[in-house]
């Protein structure tokens, strides 16, 4: 935790860098190879622009709209889940005669028959009759957000166009979202949620969340996106309806399922050794009463990490080369389901291995240090209709190893530690109405047990967690344009951990007209101290603190507006606007001490702020302007430690610029992030303010039936030369080009 002034200088870097950047030419060449073939006949089809079909599933009986219904396009693999509220929108639809499918669980099926022109958005509403008894097709997936918290979708297609390798760079530039990555591509990535810590935001996968049972936190780094449908980001505490940890916010992650069959490949290279390949195969077939799919999805990408940066003045100056930063990762994913009437039995099974070198603070740096981690898991869900009810259960196990080695640290003795977890977990939920009252309940269970040479003795070997949750909502129309939704959840935790039960409100309220809205919400969250912090092995400077108490949000209060694609002449207008204040209770933050030991000790620390986004659409043309600012005010709130807490940018923005033109799209963004505080309690060696700069340039066609993309993005343009964390640089400017295809 404590960083020396001695500088290492590196040998320099190899002729082949060019300019600081060095690049895989083998890769190059086998894209350039692969291209060929399929880039001398684009589709004249390509000229015309997508359209895309907005609307509500609604049940005119329970006067509400219909959650989760899936609606498809006949004759095709697209299709979308509708929200909790029955919103839905189904893009990238080709102008002409077009037909949906739209079901749900407890309604009878329904057609719809819809002519798409060129770029516009139809509007629909679809009303579902009640079907007790038979039901056509099933899709549950569990965990679902409350639509009046203020949720942020993004789809499958957003997943694509954003050409991201990671979770972790899908997210950056979100409004109020900070992903902390202490280096350049396949380093360690987490989220910070409004000011939040890592280990205070709640990583779900099909419901069941995958932070790291030792240290709380989530690795963005090593979620691959190919295997990924959606993703809702829940602002906020979420205890209420989700669990420990969700004390600033939500990702809710659902896998993929394949509808059709599919298949699909990606080819891509650049900068600094990298290379990736993923692929996906999957299919499906449907009967009068029955269903069937499956889906395989494959990825393995490496890079050798070693860009160049910028040593400080204060500390020589110069420029030298970033070394043991290179990541081998590997991937795969299976999802199945078998489907009979109103019941549906699915799978999940994934698999992960990553090997990577952890190259430490530039002051301090670490040219041996390694990690390996290995993890198996899989996922059991089992769903039934029982009249209008839908009762869901799932089973899930993970095991997960992890080696920390070094020969040759610079502070502490040669080390070899492991890390092995088994992890399980139950849940039962059941969701449907009572009268007019939308009605959720559920419990889960999870347990896990450690193997560890890097906890201290008298640390726990296993860790029991237990929760009971119910949540009602009520959706009514007021006049003929109005509609309101109330919603109140509770939640009862209880750990081996702690002694006590603990227990997290949330009540709000939700008002929409049209393509107008509003939310307003009250609540609180828990969770209790990780492993990491209570028990870890005592070294240099650094202690644990077995007598932690647990993280407690109260009074969290949040309010938003948004608009939906309103129509302003001839731009489609859409914004978010939400403000938020909260209390956080014992906050656990590393801090040293009298005698410089660093240590986690709880602190109590106020939160407030408030989250811009804005979205401006061309209809005529497509252009889109998209932009976000965020202001996070997360200060301590006791006599000893004041001001701002560590590495909390007060200040975000994100400018983004998409230019479409025939088969070709340009997109430009620019990310900002303020000035951080880097020592608690103190405004000195404050980091400073940056915009990291990305352009792409896309273009896109069709073959007979496949899809074709290639892809050229430059990252950090303007070869910007900064650090979100002291002692670790961001890279260098960056190469990048790739080739995707499907069918």
């Amino acid at each position: 935790m404590t960083w020396s002034d001695r500088i290492s200088f590196h040998r320099p870097s190899s002729p082949a860098r060019m300019g600081g950047l060095r690049f895989s030419f083998r890769m190059t060449v086998g894209l350039l190879i692969v291209m060929w073939p399929w880039s001398v006949t684009p589709s004249l089809a390509s000229a015309q622009v997508a359209g895309e079909v907005r609307g509500t599933v609604f049940d005119t009986i329970a006067n509400a709209g219909i959650a989760r219904a899936r609606i498809e396009l006949v004759g095709s693999t697209a299709h979308v889940v509708g929200g909790p509220d029955g919103r839905f929108v189904l893009r990238g639809v080709e102008p002409g005669e077009r037909e949906l499918r739209i079901t749900a669980l407890g309604y009878v099926p329904t057609r719809l028959r819809l002519k798409i022109r060129n770029g516009t958005t139809q509007v629909v509403r679809v009303v579902l009759t009640p079907a007790p008894i038979t039901v056509d097709e099933l899709v549950v997936r569990g965990g679902q957000p409350n639509a009046a918290a203020g949720v942020q979708l993004i789809d499958r297609e957003a997943i694509v166009a954003s050409r991201a390798r990671d979770l972790g760079e899908l997210l950056q530039g979100e409004a109020g979202l900070l992903v902390v990555r202490s280096g350049g591509t396949g380093a360690p990535a987490t989220l910070s949620i409004r000011g939040s810590s890592a280990d205070q935001v709640l990583v779900l996968l099909d419901g069941t969340p995958i932070n790291d049972p030792m240290t709380g936190t989530a690795d963005l780094s090593l979620i691959p996106l190919a295997a990924v449908e959606r993703i809702a980001v829940i602002r906020g505490a979420a205890s209420a309806r989700y669990g420990a940890g969700a004390l600033a916010g939500v990702v809710a992650i659902e896998s993929r399922q394949a509808s059709g069959t599919e298949m699909a490949g990606q080819l891509e290279g650049g900068s600094f050794g990298e290379a990736g390949l993923s692929g996906q195969l999957g299919g499906g077939h449907q009967g009068d009463t029955w269903r069937v799919h499956g889906l395989l999805v494959a990825e393995a990408r490496r890079t050798d990490g070693d860009f160049n940066y910028t040593i400080p003045p204060v500390r020589g100056g110069g420029e030298t080369t970033r070394v043991n930063a290179q990541a081998n990762m590997a991937s795969a994913f299976a999802t199945g389901a078998v489907g009979v009437g109103n019941t549906e039995v699915g799978a999940r099974l994934e698999w992960l291995n990553v090997d990577r070198g952890m190259p430490g603070p530039t002051t301090q740096p670490t040219p041996s240090a390694h990690q390996t981690q290995d993890r198996l898991g899989g996922l059991v869900t089992a769903a039934s209709g029982v009249g209008r009810w839908v009762i869901e259960a799932d089973a899930s196990i993970r095991r997960q190893e992890t080696s920390y080695r070094d020969s040759a640290p610079p502070a502490r003795p040669p080390y070899h530690d492991s890390v092995a977890v088994r992890e399980g977990t139950l849940r039962l939920q059941g969701t449907g109405p009572v009268t007019a009252i939308a009605t959720s309940i559920g419990a889960d269970y999870r347990h896990q047990a450690f193997r560890s040479t890097s906890l201290s003795g008298n640390a726990p070997s296993t860790v029991d967690y237990a929760g009971v949750w119910g949540m009602l909502q009520h959706e009514a129309t007021v006049g003929d344009r109005d509609r309101v939704e109330v919603f109140a959840a509770l939640r009862a935790d209880g750990t081996s951990q702690l002694d006590d039960v603990f227990f997290s409100p949330r009540i709000g309220v939700s008002w929409r007209r049209n393509l107008v809205g509003a939310h307003l919400s009250w609540g609180g969250a828990f969770s209790p101290p990780s492993l990491a912090d209570q028990f870890f092995q005592e070294g240099v400077l650094v202690e644990p603190n077995p007598d932690l108490g647990p993280e407690r949000v109260t009074n969290e209060i949040q309010a938003g507006v948004s608009l939906d694609a309103v129509p302003v002449g001839a731009i489609n207008l859409g914004a978010d606007v939400a403000v938020f204040r909260s209390d956080i209770d014992g906050m656990i933050l590393w801090v040293p001490d009298f005698r410089f030991v660093w240590s986690p000790h709880n602190f109590d620390v106020h939160r407030r702020g408030m989250d811009v986004g804005l979205r401006l659409t061309h209809r005529g043309s497509n252009v889109m302007v998209r932009g976000s600012y965020s202001l996070v005010a997360a200060e301590y709130a006791g006599p000893v430690l004041t001001g701002q807490v560590a590495y909390r940018p007060k200040h975000m923005a994100t400018i983004a610029l998409g230019v479409p033109y025939r088969w070709l799209r340009t997109e430009i963004e620019g990310r900002y992030v303020g000035e951080r505080r880097t020592v608690p309690g103190s405004e000195l060696n404050s980091l400073p303010a940056y915009w990291i700069v990305d352009v792409g340039v896309s273009a896109d066609f069709r073959v007979g039936s496949w899809f074709n993309e290639a892809f050229f993005r430059i990252e950090n343009l303007t070869d910007q030369r900064a650090e979100l964390l002291a002692d670790f640089p961001l890279p260098s400017r960056a190469i990048r080009l790739g080739w995707r295809v499907i069918r």
